[in-house]
Protein backbone atom coordinates (compact mmCIF):
# COMPACT_ATOMS: atom_id res chain seq x y z
CA UNK A 1 0.00 0.00 0.00
CA UNK A 2 0.98 3.48 -1.07
CA UNK A 3 0.28 6.95 0.84
CA UNK A 4 -0.92 8.88 -1.85
CA UNK A 5 -1.95 12.06 -0.36
CA UNK A 6 -3.38 13.93 2.75
CA UNK A 7 -6.12 16.41 2.59
CA UNK A 8 -6.55 18.90 5.10
CA UNK A 9 -10.50 20.98 5.20
CA UNK A 10 -10.26 24.20 5.68
CA UNK A 11 -11.97 27.22 5.82
CA UNK A 12 -9.71 29.32 3.50
CA UNK A 13 -7.70 27.27 0.82
CA UNK A 14 -6.46 30.74 -0.85
CA UNK A 15 -5.31 31.52 1.84
CA UNK A 16 -3.60 28.48 3.51
CA UNK A 17 -2.03 27.67 -0.61
CA UNK A 18 -0.38 31.10 -0.30
CA UNK A 19 1.03 30.30 2.91
CA UNK A 20 2.18 27.03 2.30
CA UNK A 21 4.16 28.19 -0.70
CA UNK A 22 5.63 31.20 1.00
CA UNK A 23 7.11 29.13 3.70
CA UNK A 24 8.11 25.96 2.10
CA UNK A 25 7.96 27.06 -1.73
CA UNK A 26 5.92 24.06 -2.45
CA UNK A 27 5.12 23.55 -6.16
CA UNK A 28 1.45 23.74 -6.70
CA UNK A 29 0.47 20.20 -8.54
CA UNK A 30 -3.95 21.57 -8.80
CA UNK A 31 -6.30 24.11 -8.26
CA UNK A 32 -9.66 23.76 -8.43
CA UNK A 33 -12.16 26.65 -8.22
CA UNK A 34 -16.13 26.58 -7.64
CA UNK A 35 -17.94 29.93 -8.15
CA UNK A 36 -14.99 31.92 -7.91
CA UNK A 37 -13.13 30.70 -5.06
CA UNK A 38 -10.36 27.86 -4.36
CA UNK A 39 -12.08 24.43 -3.26
CA UNK A 40 -9.49 22.27 -3.60
CA UNK A 41 -5.73 22.48 -3.84
CA UNK A 42 -2.77 20.10 -4.25
CA UNK A 43 0.80 20.77 -3.38
CA UNK A 44 3.80 18.09 -5.20
CA UNK A 45 5.48 16.90 -1.69
CA UNK A 46 8.04 14.67 -3.79
CA UNK A 47 6.60 11.43 -3.64
CA UNK A 48 3.15 12.23 -1.91
CA UNK A 49 0.61 15.19 -2.71
CA UNK A 50 -0.74 17.48 0.78
CA UNK A 51 -4.08 18.50 -0.52
CA UNK A 52 -6.32 21.48 0.96
CA UNK A 53 -10.02 21.62 0.17
CA UNK A 54 -13.00 23.82 1.81
CA UNK A 55 -15.35 22.96 4.65
CA UNK A 56 -17.89 23.04 1.72
CA UNK A 57 -16.34 19.80 0.28
CA UNK A 58 -15.42 18.00 3.70
CA UNK A 59 -19.38 18.40 4.20
CA UNK A 60 -19.93 17.37 0.78
CA UNK A 61 -17.78 14.29 1.27
CA UNK A 62 -18.00 13.36 5.15
CA UNK A 63 -20.94 15.19 5.68
CA UNK A 64 -20.76 16.82 9.45
CA UNK A 65 -18.50 13.73 10.53
CA UNK A 66 -15.26 15.96 11.23
CA UNK A 67 -13.63 18.18 13.08
CA UNK A 68 -12.96 21.28 11.27
CA UNK A 69 -9.23 22.25 11.90
CA UNK A 70 -8.75 25.55 13.69
CA UNK A 71 -6.31 27.70 15.26
CA UNK A 72 -8.35 28.52 18.19
CA UNK A 73 -7.91 25.66 21.02
CA UNK A 74 -5.50 23.13 21.50
CA UNK A 75 -4.35 21.28 17.99
CA UNK A 76 -5.38 17.93 16.43
CA UNK A 77 -3.01 15.09 17.86
CA UNK A 78 -1.53 14.67 14.47
CA UNK A 79 1.36 16.05 12.60
CA UNK A 80 2.41 16.77 9.22
CA UNK A 81 6.28 15.94 9.06
CA UNK A 82 8.55 17.99 7.01
CA UNK A 83 12.62 16.73 6.34
CA UNK A 84 14.87 19.12 5.41
CA UNK A 85 18.25 19.43 5.28
CA UNK A 86 18.29 23.25 7.28
CA UNK A 87 15.43 22.51 10.38
CA UNK A 88 16.80 26.23 11.47
CA UNK A 89 16.48 28.04 8.14
CA UNK A 90 12.84 26.28 7.04
CA UNK A 91 11.85 27.33 10.58
CA UNK A 92 12.65 30.94 10.40
CA UNK A 93 10.58 31.24 6.76
CA UNK A 94 7.59 29.39 8.24
CA UNK A 95 7.52 31.82 10.73
CA UNK A 96 8.33 34.79 8.73
CA UNK A 97 5.06 33.38 6.15
CA UNK A 98 2.84 33.50 9.49
CA UNK A 99 3.36 30.19 11.25
CA UNK A 100 3.01 29.87 15.46
CA UNK A 101 6.40 28.00 16.68
CA UNK A 102 5.12 25.01 19.29
CA UNK A 103 8.64 23.50 19.76
CA UNK A 104 12.55 25.36 18.73
CA UNK A 105 14.43 23.15 17.52
CA UNK A 106 16.63 20.40 19.18
CA UNK A 107 18.82 17.75 18.65
CA UNK A 108 17.01 14.01 19.58
CA UNK A 109 19.23 11.53 20.97
CA UNK A 110 19.28 9.59 17.51
CA UNK A 111 20.79 12.80 16.06
CA UNK A 112 17.92 14.06 14.20
CA UNK A 113 17.29 17.71 14.53
CA UNK A 114 13.15 18.34 15.01
CA UNK A 115 11.17 21.87 15.62
CA UNK A 116 7.46 22.02 15.53
CA UNK A 117 5.32 24.66 13.98
CA UNK A 118 1.26 25.45 14.13
CA UNK A 119 0.63 26.70 10.14
CA UNK A 120 -1.85 29.26 10.22
CA UNK A 121 -5.30 27.19 9.43
CA UNK A 122 -4.18 25.15 12.49
CA UNK A 123 -2.18 22.23 11.63
CA UNK A 124 1.06 21.34 12.88
CA UNK A 125 3.71 20.62 11.07
CA UNK A 126 7.11 19.07 12.68
CA UNK A 127 10.35 20.39 10.51
CA UNK A 128 13.27 17.82 11.11
CA UNK A 129 16.56 16.89 9.70
CA UNK A 130 17.07 13.57 8.17
CA UNK A 131 17.37 10.91 10.74
CA UNK A 132 21.55 9.78 10.37
CA UNK A 133 22.23 6.13 8.96
CA UNK A 134 18.37 6.15 7.57
CA UNK A 135 18.37 5.90 4.04
CA UNK A 136 15.58 6.88 1.66
CA UNK A 137 14.29 6.43 -1.78
CA UNK A 138 12.19 8.48 -3.84
CA UNK A 139 8.59 7.44 -1.70
CA UNK A 140 9.91 8.95 1.26
CA UNK A 141 10.11 5.32 2.69
CA UNK A 142 12.98 4.18 5.06
CA UNK A 143 15.12 1.62 3.10
CA UNK A 144 17.04 0.39 6.28
CA UNK A 145 18.32 1.68 9.92
CA UNK A 146 21.52 1.75 10.86
CA UNK A 147 21.48 -0.34 14.33
CA UNK A 148 25.01 1.26 15.35
CA UNK A 149 23.09 4.34 16.10
CA UNK A 150 21.86 3.51 19.40
CA UNK A 151 24.64 3.72 22.48
CA UNK A 152 22.33 1.11 23.93
CA UNK A 153 20.87 -2.44 23.03
CA UNK A 154 17.74 -1.06 24.01
CA UNK A 155 15.74 1.30 22.04
CA UNK A 156 15.44 4.88 23.14
CA UNK A 157 12.26 5.48 25.20
CA UNK A 158 10.89 8.83 26.01
CA UNK A 159 10.27 9.09 30.07
CA UNK A 160 6.73 9.00 30.86
CA UNK A 161 5.40 12.08 33.35
CA UNK A 162 4.98 9.95 36.71
CA UNK A 163 1.93 11.97 38.23
CA UNK A 164 -0.99 10.06 38.36
CA UNK A 165 -3.86 10.75 36.08
CA UNK A 166 -7.16 10.32 37.60
CA UNK A 167 -10.55 10.08 35.53
CA UNK A 168 -13.92 10.91 36.19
Amino acid sequence: MKLAHVVVYLADVEQTLDFYQRAFALPIRMKHEIDGAVAYAELDMEGTTLGFASHWLGELNLGRQYQPVSTSGKPFGQTLVFVTDDVRASLARAIAAGAGIVAAPRTRPWGQTVACIRAIEGTLIELCSPVPGVTTHVAGMPDRFDPGLSASPEPHRPSMPTRAIRRA
